[in-house]
């Protein structure tokens, strides 16, 4: 109830972190954690750090300008193929060695990009947190249009291809992990 003043530092590292609901996220936040200053009738104040305040995200956030965000960021999404234009399966390749992790995701990723187009498969790529648990990570994403393309072909051809990866004693020691987003 005595919060004044709310400081949000650094509003750069959130609004650059590399995933594409990062503006959703930070508009979320900002006006959430504003929402806090100035209760009872007191004007609050909001000081938001960064070295960019030109943005048009911050602009669309101290108007409060919901609207405005949302139709900026459907444009984006249907201009990049993104939820919910598209879905998203994301293949997460582990291993203890980075090479290793690295080779076989390219192992993985070929025939996939070979059959659904290179535009469609993205990657390999080492995550922002590229190891946990002593294991080295790699991500493949895979960008599918809602409309023109058969999701459940889709799944069993990955599941298919990754029974295939297996088939090589080399990647044994591998993990494949599966995500399908559900957006």
């Amino acid at each position: 109830d005595h919060v004044g003043v709310v400081g949000v530092l650094n509003a750069d590292n959130l609004l650059h972190f590399p995933d594409f609901r990062a503006f959703e996220r930070v508009f979320q936040l900002v006006t959430q954690v504003s929402g806090r200053a100035g209760r009872r009738g007191k004007q609050g104040k909001v000081i938001i750090q960064t070295n960019n305040p030109s943005q048009l995200i911050l602009k669309r956030i101290i108007e409060n300008d919901y609207l405005g965000f949302y139709e900026g960021e459907v444009l984006e999404r249907e201009r990049h193929l993104y939820p919910p234009f598209a879905r998203l399966i994301k293949i997460v390749v582990k291993h203890e060695n980075e090479k290793s992790c690295f080779e076989a995701a390219k192992a993985l990723a070929k025939p996939l990009k070979k059959r659904l187009g290179a535009a469609r498969v993205l990657g390999p790529e080492a995550p922002l947190i590229n190891r946990i648990r002593n294991k080295f990570l790699q991500e493949i994403m895979i960008k599918l249009e809602r409309e023109k393309v058969n999701l459940k072909a889709v799944k069993e051809f990955i599941a298919q291809e990754v029974e295939n990866f297996y088939k090589d004693k080399k990647f044994k020691n591998v993990w494949v992990v599966l995500n399908v987003d559900p957006v």
